[in-house]
């Protein structure tokens, strides 16, 4: 999830690489913003090993592990081969570019964005651990398909723009998730049904509840923190450099 949002973020780091963000007209170019997008979809669908960037169709995740209570039944999970699929496959739904800032934000750029996929489909496998009363504990391995339809990402940021006198830096940033649909399939346990239907529940929960620390986190551990590192400038060129190819 941090590298799709990171798809409109990093076009801010490089506006002044291919032309002004902000022309004499005043108006914010969001043609240069939508070659951002562009060129960093293309990177996140590539893949760019030399900078750590791995390809995202489909996304391979890390492993997971989480406690789930079902009341008289508990389970221990550890989620391993987690894979996300259409991940880079969105369209746009919004981006607009509004000026404004005073004399302290006069190099600031604000865009309210949007983005729209389809669906999303991730796919795993997990080992479980349950403790049933009065028959004691199981163990297996089950899989699982997560199936979001009609998924919609949106928020505001705002970006100072680079020249001779400032740095590039992502100041604000906002996340807002809505998932219209969820759907589990879950095979291999005791108790499929039961926990494909908690598992649904919880996933459609969390993905219309996405907490407001996910995009200070973004803003700070991935945008201001990894690609706007002033130690690696390579990572911004490596993305600019792959497109061009």
């Amino acid at each position: 999830m941090k590298l799709v949002l990171l798809i409109g973020l990093v076009g801010l780091v490089g506006f002044g690489a291919e032309a002004s963000v902000v022309p004499p007209s005043g108006r914010i170019n969001e043609d240069v913003v939508r070659w951002f997008i562009g060129c960093a979809n293309k990177s996140m669908i590539d893949g760019l090993p030399d900078i750590g960037v791995p390809q995202h169709n489909p996304l391979h995740l890390r492993n997971l592990s989480f406690p789930l209570d079902l009341g008289l039944v508990q389970f221990e999970n550890n989620l391993t081969n987690v894979i996300w699929y259409n991940l880079p496959f969105l369209d746009i739904e919004q981006l607009t570019g509004v000026t404004g800032g005073t004399a302290d934000t006069e190099f600031w750029a604000y865009f309210d964005w949007g983005f729209y996929w389809r669906n999303f489909t991730i796919t795993g496998e997990f080992d479980w651990s349950v403790t049933v009363p009065l028959v004691g504990p199981q163990t297996g391995r089950a899989t699982f398909v997560l199936t979001m339809e009609h998924v919609h990402w949106s928020g505001k940021w705002n970006s100072t723009i680079p020249d001779d006198s400032h740095k590039p830096f992502l100041n604000d940033f906002s996340f807002n998730s809505e998932v219209e649909s969820t759907s589990v399939v879950v095979d291999g346990t005791p108790f499929d049904s039961l926990f494909a239907l908690t598992a649904q529940g919880l996933s459609h929960t969390f993905w219309n509840h996405v907490p407001a620390s996910a995009g200070q986190l973004l803003k700070d551990a991935r945008f201001n923190g990894f690609w706007n590192d002033p130690d690696h400038p390579e990572r911004i060129q490596a993305i600019i450099d792959h497109c061009n190819a």
